[in-house]
């Protein structure tokens, strides 16, 4: 069968299932082939996520042996995933299968390949690229929605892959769209439900937005916190120690990381991360009304060390 290429996260995709993404030609970087057959479900699992779906199932479960590991969605997928493959239990023409693969898949083959994966979206403030680090519900996406509103734009929606170069760290771009909650689109997204849904177990739609860069050089660093215990804005920088722990619970692979190789490789980098670029604390109070605000005390923070 033939295999579409994309170009995603720094990586080429060679996938046997149409991944809805940018088609390229580049021959640079690491490939990973996505083709579909059949995967055997384990009797145990090693991990299963704490969240559980509608049906009270894990999210997702995860089992390791030798240089493979099995990811499966109760009811929906098993997928097994090597340095340079995921093999998808599906037919190839299964399009609902697309933000599964994008997800938990995709980041734990991106970290075989020696890379590092961070739970946050990032965004362009004029030319300087900023990560706002956040576990699911931290306001990721609505507060980079709300930064395209005032002219800003998206580089990546949930997360971003580090890719160390001299002196700096890339991040290359993500999926061209946002995976959006409902009360978020209605301040947002005018034509919301035109969008497809992400899974039908969930309200949150896939919502198409445009490429503007392939790479951008990392320049700040935001871990998200908000709250209903302030009533302010604000950024606090965080000492080094404390930096790096929010890193490191903030990697997309946090709840699995005891299972992943080359773990002091990854700490190493992280601790480099943390000496090359400050990391803040971006403090909030809930309500999108609050917002403007934020996009004002980010944009003033951004062009003072521009």
């Amino acid at each position: 069968m033939r295999l579409n290429r994309y170009s995603v996260h720094g990586v080429v995709l060679e996938s046997e299932i149409d991944l809805a993404l940018p088609t390229t030609e580049r021959e640079t970087g690491p490939v990973i082939t996505i083709r579909c057959g059949h995967v055997p479900l384990p009797t145990d699992w090693q991990f299963e996520s704490r969240t559980r779906g509608l049906t009270g199932k894990p999210i997702y479960q995860v089992q390791h042996e030798g240089p493979s590991f099995v990811v499966a969605f109760p009811d929906r997928y098993v997928m097994q995933v090597t340095q340079h493959e995921i093999l998808v239990d599906c037919h190839p023409s299964d399009a609902q299968v697309r933000p599964f693969v994008m997800a938990k898949p995709l980041s734990l083959c991106l970290e075989l390949n020696g890379l590092v994966v961070l739970h946050a979206a990032s965004c362009l403030i004029g030319d300087q690229l900023i990560a706002l680090m956040g576990p699911s519900l931290a306001g990721k996406t609505s507060l980079s929605l709300a930064l395209r509103e005032y002219g800003h734009h998206i580089h990546t929606d949930d997360v971003i892959v580090l890719d160390p170069t001299d002196e700096s760290f890339t991040v290359a771009s993500g999926p061209i769209w946002s995976k959006v909650w409902p009360d978020t689109a209605e301040r947002f997204v005018p034509d919301f439900y035109q969008s497809p849904l992400v899974t039908t177990a969930t309200t949150k739609r896939m919502v198409a937005r445009s490429r503007v860069h392939d790479a951008a050089k990392l320049a700040h660093l935001f871990a998200l916190e908000r709250t209903v215990d302030v009533d302010d804005v604000e950024i606090v920088p965080l000492a080094p120690a404390k930096a790096l722990v929010s890193l490191v619970t903030m990697t997309h692979l946090a709840e699995i990381e005891v299972m992943l190789p080359n773990r002091a490789a990854r700490m190493a980098l992280l601790a480099t991360l943390v000496d090359q670029i400050e990391v803040h604390q971006l403090r909030y109070p809930t309500g999108f009304d609050h917002l403007p605000k934020v996009v004002s005390l980010l944009d003033r923070y951004v062009s003072q060390r521009s």
